[in-house]
């Protein structure tokens, strides 16, 4: 969930860059899951979005079957090396929209986006849910998308007729 100490993101990037090695050597990449193979794999500190995560990608739900539910572990540094919020202010003075469920374990980024954003922006926070379920519920999507709507239904007439 982006949290982890300064020590164990040195040691995740020390980690990548041997297997990086050991691929340059002709060793076979190493493949990690992206959330857990099955629900046996979840423990006690197995974040929200994971668990909803597995029964999103790794059921019938949205499973499929070009979908193999890992990333190459070599790739990491590539992946920690995105900061997107150091990147807000190219946004502006664009309007951004920000949707997040109220239940999101992810909504303190939401409300990060938000507060270093400059206008025109805003946060729509949709009751009662959690990140997966913005993607296909569809008492979630329906309010999201008459959002997404109305917000660049007002800013893009706004650009139209500048």
């Amino acid at each position: 969930m982006g949290t982890i100490s300064y020590e164990e993101r040195m040691k995740r990037l020390r980690d990548a860059g041997e297997a990086r090695s050991r691929e340059a050597r002709g060793e076979p990449a190493r493949l990690v899951p992206v959330v857990p193979d099955n629900a046996a794999g979840f423990t006690e500190s197995t974040p929200q979005l994971y668990r909803e995560g597995y029964d999103y990608y790794r059921t019938p739900r949205a499973q499929h079957p070009n979908s193999p539910n890992r990333y190459v572990f070599s790739s990491l540094p590539q992946q920690m090396a995105f900061f997107p919020f150091e990147q807000l202010d190219t946004i502006s003075p664009r309007p951004l929209l920000v949707l997040a469920g109220s239940r999101a374990d992810t909504l303190f980024w939401s409300r990060q986006v938000y507060e270093k954003a400059r206008e025109p922006k805003e946060l729509h926070v949709v009751e009662g849910a959690t990140h997966i379920d913005m993607y296909d519920c569809p008492q979630f999507v329906a309010p999201a998308v008459g959002k997404l709507a109305e917000f660049f239904g007002r800013h893009l007439a706004e650009v139209a007729s500048a």
